[in-house]
């Protein structure tokens, strides 16, 4: 998982389980944007990214909800 001090970020697991441990009562998810670096806005391949961030968003909220009273 680790080599020379450094996550793996070759695969979205690897790097879920490496930060993991900062965050252990959480679920951690990962994903990989290739050629994409810790500002993924700035990036020129940002677009790849908007439709998992997104996805991830709607199910988490969705996975979160609580039930409305009187609903």
């Amino acid at each position: 998982m680790w080599e020379s001090g450094k996550p793996d970020c070759s695969w979205a697991a690897t790097l879920a389980a490496a930060e993991q441990h900062f965050y252990p009562r959480s679920r951690v998810d990962a994903v990989l944007i290739p050629h994409a670096g810790h500002v993924t806005n700035l990036h020129r391949n940002a677009d790849a990214a908007y439709p998992c961030i997104t996805a991830w968003a709607d199910h988490t909220v969705e996975a979160g909800k609580k039930p409305q009273l009187g609903s």
